[in-house]
């Protein structure tokens, strides 16, 4: 009887070791786990910050957003800035970016004006007399030595058909089959010691809210990677992007 109780405890000592290493085991496993996913969603945020000058007024925002889901993670800056001028400003909004082509930017110098006209005036004593004269709803292009590339998604993939090739002026009233498609852009040219400039347009007829990008050509190949990084317009937490918003384009060199 004494050896059967003997045994029995034996028994059951090996039964709770073993238990306790496995759930030591699962636990690690778990964390393993744990520890891989966190890292997984920590590789999906992106952070950019877009410092603002609107007519003398400087603001900063910093926002991350989830690159798998498009949701935004969280914001930090002069918040009541950018809900008075972005938020509840113009709906004609233009915004001036000197362009860097690095395919890392995450830090974007922009400025704000209250219309494209006043961005035009802002710029005109760097542009010919005749570039982006008007906002006619017609198509407009002149040929010249530029390429102007549409793509369907991000980092310069999925070329979109619609494009314009051997162009100095190009511009596009309605983008028909590429309308609201465009996630990244490009434009590019063999002249030297030249001005790429860029404009995409919220709505057709180069009206609504407008971006424009400028780059000189001895910095390659004007590459806008991402415009999920571009706030197009509403409140940060809400915000909607450019990616798959433009209806118009205008591109030209100068």
């Amino acid at each position: 009887m004494k050896h059967y109780k003997l045994a029995l405890v034996v028994l059951l000592s090996i039964v709770t070791l073993v238990s306790c290493q496995k759930e030591s085991i699962d636990e690690e496993i778990n964390t393993r786990t744990n520890f891989k996913q966190n890292n997984s969603e920590q590789d999906d945020l992106k952070t950019v910050t877009h410092q603002y000058d609107y007519y003398g007024e400087k603001f900063k925002i910093t926002y991350q957003y989830n690159t798998k889901t498009n949701e935004m993670v969280n914001i930090e800056g002069d918040k009541k800035a950018a809900r008075n001028i972005i938020a509840n400003g113009s709906e004609n909004l233009a915004f001036l970016y000197e362009y860097k082509n690095d395919q890392s930017l995450d830090v974007f110098n922009v400025k704000i004006f209250d219309s494209r006209e006043g961005l035009l005036r802002y710029m005109q004593p760097n542009k010919k007399a005749n570039t982006m004269k008007n906002n006619d709803c017609v198509d407009r292009e002149s040929y010249g030595h530029a390429d102007y590339l549409f793509y369907d998604g991000t980092q310069l993939s999925g070329q979109l058909l619609y494009h314009g090739s051997n162009k100095d002026e190009y511009a596009i009233q309605y983008l028909y089959g590429a309308n609201d498609r465009i996630s990244s852009l490009t434009a590019q040219t063999i002249l030297n010691n030249v001005t790429l400039e860029v404009v995409i347009h919220e709505h057709s007829c180069y009206t609504g809210i407008s971006h424009t990008f400028t780059q000189p050509s001895n910095m390659g190949a004007m590459h806008i990677r991402d415009l999920r990084n571009l706030t197009l317009s509403g409140w940060w937490i809400f915000s909607t992007s450019w990616d798959n918003q433009i209806s118009s384009f205008e591109g030209d060199v100068y």
